[in-house]
């Protein structure tokens, strides 16, 4: 069962479907949250969480940043909207505060470890706090010359529309379905260059632009 609901709501929702237990609700209950709405609204929900004793899996995504609107700063960055320094409210410190014991930090590009741990909690009881730290790269990406060209390419490894896990799963804005000619497709002007696509991607289709591997590579 998957639910999608405004600002902070599906933490909430995660305190009651994690005390559903003892309604025979076998399945793990897990809740995505991001660092500035985690401040601007998630603070009760998790409260409720330790209060209420419920089974539930907390994923921050900790980018540093406000992406949602223009990168604005938040309590965890340090700064006000002026540019003002601030003291950064440190979110694990503040989950510890609460009552979480279950606090990991990890960079959610570590794919591997991150899965496993995900993996961990989810098939554990309790109250578990996972939090995703990686800076948002379109906050700190240097703006390009006017030849924009793409970071990573696609190869004549891609299985087009078997498989799509670029464009379905991993969601990048910058990797885009070109339905013609049935294929990803990186869109160049959106591309920074983090390469979690090539650890992402099955069938070692995506490489660095320019690379030995990009034989066949359609641009």
């Amino acid at each position: 069962m998957r639910n999608q609901h405004a600002m902070g709501t599906g933490v909430g929702l995660a305190s009651g479907f994690g005390r559903l237990n003892q309604q025979g609700l076998d399945e793990p209950v897990i809740a995505v949250i991001g660092d500035s709405t985690l401040f601007h609204a998630g603070v009760p929900a998790l409260v409720n969480i330790i209060h209420h004793q419920a089974n539930a899996t907390i994923c921050i995504l900790d980018n540093q940043t406000t992406a949602m609107t223009s990168f604005q700063p938040h309590p965890g960055t340090g700064q006000d909207a002026l540019g003002t320094p601030r003291p950064i409210i440190n979110i694990e410190d503040l989950l510890h505060s609460i009552g979480f014991s279950d606090v990991t930090v990890i960079d959610p590009f570590e794919l591997k470890a991150a899965t496993d741990l995900v993996f961990k909690a989810i098939t554990s009881p309790g109250s578990h706090a996972i939090i995703f730290r990686r800076p948002c790269p379109l906050s700190i990406k240097t703006p390009t010359a006017v030849d924009v060209v793409p970071l990573v390419a696609i190869s004549e490894n891609c299985k087009g529309s078997n498989c799509q896990i670029c464009v379905t799963d991993l969601n990048c804005p910058a990797l885009i379905w070109d339905a013609e000619k049935d294929r990803a497709q990186v869109d160049p002007a959106l591309c920074v260059g983090c390469n979690f696509c090539i650890d992402v991607c099955p069938h070692n289709a995506i490489h660095p632009f320019g690379s030995s591997n990009q034989r066949g590579t359609t641009k």
